[in-house]
């Protein structure tokens, strides 16, 4: 009997071992009570910012504009270029026809939309409109950031809102500058006396001040936002022209490998593109110039 209480306490004494040494690997919380609500709030936030950015992941640089008058057109396009192209534009003539219907066609290809609508109105009106094109899942919408602090600053407001609310992610805002049709003339004909550098960097600044997610600006103008210290906004550049192809009616332009040398981050192209006799092989080519690829 003795000998047995023995062997009963040598394996109490065994068990309570394994125990504190199981205890002892167990990896502990990081913090408890408060910390832990406050490490919680913490990854909310994290994962709230990477929505309200618009989810940048790595994208073709090209944004192929669907300056096209039906859907069975814009299909087509899409079809051809899916290999080369993340981004789809949708200009007011083909968001005027089809509204979200363009939108959703693009979207069921699996494929991200730049609705460049260019919103220019009181604050209150593009604040509204902002709201409604957020629930079209867009990943980019463009306003003229000539609309002033305010309106910009309330389209910001109002995008995140509408996403928080239905918890969809935030389009990136562009701020437009300078249309890349104009030149220093037809910003006297509308009284600013300023050249186009200087009219592109006071916008370029209401756009930083905003808060927006980038600008829409012309390759000739990167050279002198690059020089600028403060937070870094996409640049989005219309105005793309590959070598030997026609200007039409862009007067600042520039070749794709160039403009991406300059600093570009998305390009904006579309007659290049949808003109051609090939719109598969066009895209294809300007792809690999982009990516000084030219002999595959």
């Amino acid at each position: 009997m003795a000998k047995s209480k023995k062997t009963k306490q040598k394996s109490k004494k065994t068990n309570k071992k394994q125990n504190t040494s199981t205890k002892s690997q167990v990896i502990p919380l990081q913090g408890t009570g408060k910390t832990q609500a406050k490490n919680k709030k913490n990854k909310i936030q994290v994962q709230r910012h990477k929505l309200e950015e618009g989810e940048m992941k790595e994208k073709s640089k090209i944004i192929l504009a669907l300056d096209v008058d039906t859907l069975k057109e814009a299909q087509s396009i899409i079809k051809d270029t899916k290999k080369y192209i993340d981004i789809y534009k949708v200009g007011p003539h083909l968001f005027t026809k089809y509204g979200p219907q363009i939108i959703k066609l693009i979207r069921k290809s699996k494929k991200e939309v730049f609705l460049d609508l260019k919103l220019h109105d009181i604050p209150n009106t593009v604040a509204s409109s902002v709201k409604q094109i957020t629930r079209l899942k867009v990943y980019m919408l463009t306003l003229h950031t000539s609309g002033g602090l305010k309106m910009l600053r309330e389209a910001k407001k109002a995008a995140v809102s509408e996403a928080k609310k239905l918890k969809l992610r935030t389009p990136i805002l562009l701020g437009v500058t300078v249309l890349s049709s104009f030149q220093k003339k037809d910003l006297k004909q509308i009284n600013i006396n300023l050249t186009i550098k200087e009219q592109v960097l006071s916008l370029f600044n209401l756009a930083q001040r905003a808060n927006l997610g980038g600008v829409v600006l012309s390759a000739k103008e990167l050279s002198y936002i690059n020089k600028i210290k403060k937070k870094k906004l996409l640049r989005v550049v219309p105005g793309i022209r590959p070598r030997g192809c026609k200007k039409d009616d862009q007067k600042r332009t520039m070749a794709p490998n160039e403009a991406v040398r300059q600093g570009a981050d998305f390009l904006v192209i579309g007659r290049p593109i949808i003109k051609a006799p090939s719109v598969k092989k066009a895209a294809m080519a300007i792809s690999k110039e982009i990516n000084g690829d030219y002999d595959k």
